[in-house]
């Protein structure tokens, strides 16, 4: 309406009452998709709209009933998030991903889990994420456009963070309403393993970032206890939606098979167990109870020994002895962060610790690893 139209003008306008002509170039054309080094350092229209239009339906996401109201744009909205943008264009992302994380807070509904499920939503937005990531091939829809960001360029943009955290913070959010069905579909879409190809194929900063999503997933509650929001609940929304659990129990770290991230991406990034593995035919350490000790903390010493004396020569022996079948240690130094991961969640409940360490035992890798470590953080 003209009332709308008058505000984003008077937005639009400098000190002087003039219209900000630079987000034009000389000959008259935007510069929103002007992804060169020569941007003008005035935010585009496009960039003002988005987070206008973003904030206010943050806004309106605060109020429960909006959801059902939402229920038939929910398609497009989600596919905001996890699509492929030029660089000028990752402030779309970034708005799309804020209202999604503010109607997963407040509007989501049993009911609005099992529509989600229906309309196969969360499978969609995973497949768009792999696309992203370069983790699938692209599929036949997808555009021949080489503004658009993929792989690398779109990790270096942020958009993987975006994308993923979007995705598992609504599936995390779904599970509080009792229905793990929306788990379930990122199961089966292959999202634990997208989350892990991102993680480790990410710079320092970002790969922290979406380590805190396998804290969001390790907590959702898989157990099932028979009191679900099956379908055609008709139970009112107070009653069948409200907080079922205590903010200590919804630390608990009931979906084990999230760690699964962290335990591979441990064996990728610690040196001694990837040694470890290349002298014992590929096994890693085992600590059953009769599992020989003596002989895997000899074997620690003897290696921190041998990096020692020589590291450039143990770095290189360990590179050229690896297998081609072994994988690659992840793009960024991980091995602080997903101890700090570790100890985060086992520090979050007193359960966390016997669910995760009696299957994965990552203390125990850490503790014999402890020789090779040259980080003083790692050991302190």
């Amino acid at each position: 309406g003209s009332g709308s139209d008058a505000n984003y003008d008077d937005a639009d306008n400098d000190g002087g009452g003039n219209t900000n002509e630079d987000d034009h170039d000389d000959d008259g054309n935007t510069n929103e998709d002007d992804d060169s080094a020569s941007l003008p350092a005035t935010r585009p229209v496009s960039t003002r709209a988005a987070k206008k239009v973003s904030r206010l339906l943050c806004l309106l996401c605060a109020d429960a009933s909006v959801g059902e109201q939402l229920r038939p744009h929910l398609f497009g909205l989600l596919a905001l998030s996890g699509a492929s943008y030029p660089r000028s264009g990752v402030h779309i992302a970034t708005a799309a991903s804020d209202v999604i994380l503010a109607f997963a807070a407040s509007c989501l509904s049993a009911s609005l889990v099992w529509f989600l499920h229906d309309r196969k939503m969360i499978v969609h937005m995973t497949d768009d994420v792999k696309e992203l990531c370069s983790a699938a091939a692209p599929s036949a829809s997808a555009p021949s456009n080489s503004r658009c960001l993929y792989g690398p360029d779109a990790e270096e943009a942020g958009l993987w963070v975006v994308a993923l955290k979007t995705v598992v913070r609504l599936v995390a959010a779904s599970c509080r309403h009792r229905c793990d069905e929306l788990l379930r579909d990122y199961d089966a879409a292959g999202g634990y393993r997208v989350l892990a190809h991102a993680i480790a194929r990410s710079e320092g900063g970002r790969a922290a970032k979406l380590l805190e999503l396998v804290t969001a997933l390790a907590c959702c509650r898989t157990d099932g206890d028979g009191t679900g929001a099956g379908r055609g609940d008709e139970r009112d929304a107070d009653e069948l939606d409200g907080p079922s659990l205590d903010l200590a129990e919804a630390k608990a770290a009931t979906n084990a098979q999230a760690f699964e991230i962290v335990d591979e991406l441990m064996v990728r990034s610690v040196s001694l167990i990837r040694a470890y593995a290349e002298s014992n035919d590929g096994r890693r350490p085992e600590f059953r109870p009769r599992a020989d000790f003596a002989a895997m903390a000899r074997f620690s010493v003897d290696y921190a020994w041998d990096d020692l004396a020589s590291p450039s020569t143990s770095a290189s022996t360990s590179a050229s002895t690896s297998s081609p079948s072994s994988p690659e240690p992840p793009k960024a130094d991980l091995v602080s962060e997903l101890l700090v991961t570790t100890l985060q969640l086992y520090s979050d409940h007193a359960k966390n610790f016997d669910l995760i360490e009696s299957e994965y035992h990552t203390l125990s890798h850490y503790i014999l690893a402890f020789p090779s470590f040259s980080d003083v953080s790692v050991k302190v």
